[in-house]
């Protein structure tokens, strides 16, 4: 019994991410909300979005009454795919999940064509990850974490450029969403 206890509290400590900055109780607030809504995906209604734009994906997932809760974007190139996942609570943008890879070299064509045009052939083990935790609340990124989950700082040029990009991709979502 004292095993498995012990087990059971290792396991949990396990799998809660480690954060490297310390966080706000708005941000922890977020976090939590943002891990209650993946816990029910399996529940969400997915609906596939149409844009306009050739290599982009998008997906909507709305809860049984119908609100968006997650905004899926998928941007594949032949040289790397940048994920971002959108969450909601209450129809206000909280969270912002950004994954991005980085191929080596284009992913179509064998080695020996790549040897051939004297480029590198595709490794997957060469692949950079990134990924990036934007916090929202009241309309307003309140924070930016970075992929060494270390704060960006608010008053950074780039931090208000991250945060007009993400609320003005994210509204713009929304409309498609709506015109379905």
């Amino acid at each position: 019994m004292r095993l498995s206890l012990i087990t059971l509290c290792l396991g949990l400590s396990l799998s809660l991410p480690s954060i490297a900055v310390a966080e706000s109780s708005k941000v922890q607030q977020i976090r939590q909300n943002y891990e209650h809504l993946q816990l029910k995906m399996c529940n969400f209604d997915p609906q596939e979005l149409k844009l306009n734009t050739s290599g982009l994906e998008s997906v909507a997932f709305k809860d049984k009454q119908g609100q968006v809760q997650m905004l899926k974007v998928t941007a594949v190139s032949e040289t790397g795919q940048n994920v971002k996942e959108f969450f909601y609570e209450d129809n206000a943008l909280i969270f912002v999940k950004e994954k991005s890879q980085r191929f080596n070299s284009s992913f179509y064509g064998s080695a020996v064509e790549a040897k051939a045009q004297g480029v590198e052939a595709y490794d997957p083990l060469k692949t950079i990850s990134t990924e990036n935790h934007y916090f929202f609340a009241d309309n307003q990124l309140i924070e930016w974490q970075d992929q060494n989950k270390q704060a960006v700082a608010s008053q950074a040029v780039l931090f208000k450029q991250q945060e007009a990009a993400l609320l003005n991709q994210s509204s713009q979502m929304l409309v498609q969403v709506a015109l379905k």
